[in-house]
């Protein structure tokens, strides 16, 4: 299988820098997880690849949620709610592969796909959110009181 890459551009900022910076490294998690796929490198190489990007992914949501709970974001739950649902079928592809390189390559489909798609519209939704003008002037409040 050839690697699959997934290259940041400014279609895909939120306009909000923490959140951007997170989907930077994710996509470059997702980048070494593709090469270690589409090299054939051993399977624990490939293993501990995608624990770096699953566990990373895991904390950019708390991070995520805990700016969404602070900015008062009226959609959090159903925001945590596609957070939890991608966590659950992360694990449903990991449990219906028939071997490490099968649920390799169904997890590079997989996650390329969210990703993307998540970003695009969900986490744009944030996004927009947070270019209102009082959620500006808040968010501006919070940083040059120490708090961000």
């Amino acid at each position: 299988m050839g690697s699959l890459y997934l290259d940041w551009s400014d279609a895909l900022s939120t306009g909000i820098t923490e959140v951007d910076e997170d989907h930077r490294h994710l996509l470059a998690l997702y980048d070494r997880f593709s090469r270690a796929v589409g090299e054939g490198a051993g399977i624990a190489q490939m293993e501990q690849t995608l624990r770096d990007l699953i566990r990373y992914t895991e904390t950019h949501f708390l991070r995520e949620e805990a700016a969404m709970a602070e900015a008062s974001y009226p959609d959090l739950d159903a925001h945590r709610r596609a957070h939890d649902t991608i966590i659950q079928q992360i694990q449903d592809v990991q449990n219906e592969a028939t071997s490490p390189e099968d649920q390799a390559t169904r997890l590079l489909a997989f996650l390329g796909r969210w990703l993307l798609g998540h970003i695009l519209i969900v986490d744009m939704r944030f996004g927009e959110y947070m270019k209102q003008p009082d959620r500006q002037r808040a968010a501006t409040g919070r940083r040059r009181n120490g708090r961000s």
